[in-house]
């Protein structure tokens, strides 16, 4: 039997308060889209480019449906549609946004993509969806708020790019760089540390992890913090104590800002322990685990393989 093909495609559920609402209060606005192609009213989306991330994907195509630049925040249930035609299936993945710059919509020019966008009330833009595969998706987002997941800011833990192996090198081992492949990967990382507006950076001091950041650093203009604590430790199999690692999350947990960490294979199980994050296992060189926290807690976390 032949395998359906699958298109891999992003979008979001861009949201902003009410306006006139108080700081505290849950009423929010989504941002939804008209496509006179289609004449459906739906959320933001669009097929992933190739060599992109489905993250890097969902913003690009948000700003470019609606002029909205966003942040992405917690990942939302998905779709998966049947094409016109029999040409296969369309996989959605959606996340929940926040505008971080652009246009307002009011200021929107119309195209032959999209001729409306518009701010929508949860319940009205719910009503206004052509097509109940979006309102599964706000309905999920909708769960989001009621846990103020919504608000949730993201911390990007990554492991470090391919490096040269230990028995092929000679010298220092913080000094030990990364691979011809490895440094691929980290000329790709910045299109899923851009997707979630990373402000600022922590390193490990070895030269594998600061390498696997400089493509980011450069391009972000921001100066990565080298911090001892994220290093491999001398006591055997290389994680930190309990203790230090409790101090490292901490200290991430408090951040108000959206921070990019990069650290060791080691060091990475202790530190998700000390986060409350269970379930991961092992992430290849290169991978990227995105915890979502507010106020001290972790509200979810979400997997990203080596670009």
């Amino acid at each position: 039997m032949p395998r359906v093909p699958v298109v891999q495609a992003a979008g979001t559920v861009v949201w902003r308060r009410e306006p006139g609402t108080a700081k505290a209060d849950h009423r929010v606005e989504v941002l939804v889209i008209h496509r006179p192609k289609y004449d459906d009213w739906s959320l933001p989306k669009g097929k992933l480019d190739p060599g992109e991330v489905l993250a890097g994907c969902a913003v690009r195509e948000t700003e470019e449906e609606t002029g909205v630049r966003v942040r992405l925040g917690v990942r939302l249930q998905g779709s998966t549609y049947a094409l016109r035609g029999g040409a296969g299936v369309k996989h959605v993945t959606y996340w929940s946004a926040r505008p971080i710059g652009g246009i307002d919509p009011v200021e929107y020019e119309p195209n032959h993509e999209v001729d409306e966008v518009r701010w929508a009330p949860l319940d009205v833009a719910a009503a206004l969806m052509t097509w109940d595969r979006d309102r599964v998706v706000l309905a999920d987002f909708a769960l989001a708020v009621y846990r103020r997941a919504h608000r949730a800011r993201p911390l990007l833990l990554v492991r470090h790019a391919e490096a040269r192996p230990r028995k092929r090198w000679r010298g220092d081992d913080l000094a030990r760089p990364l691979t011809p492949a490895g440094e691929a990967s980290a000329r790709r990382l910045p299109g899923l540390v851009d997707a979630y507006a990373a402000e600022e950076a922590w390193t490990s001091p070895a030269t594998r992890c600061t390498s696997t950041l400089a493509p980011w650093s450069r391009s972000a203009g921001v100066s990565a913090v080298v911090d001892h604590r994220l290093a491999e430790s001398e006591r055997p199999g290389g994680a930190p104590t309990p203790g230090m690692a409790a101090a490292v999350a901490h200290d991430l947990l408090d951040r108000r800002a959206s921070t990019v960490v990069c650290t060791h294979r080691p060091v990475l199980p202790t530190l998700w322990t000390a986060l409350g994050v269970s379930g991961i296992g092992t992430i290849e060189p290169g991978s990227a685990v995105v915890v979502h926290h507010r106020h001290g807690r972790v509200l979810g976390h979400e997997t990203f393989p080596s670009a």
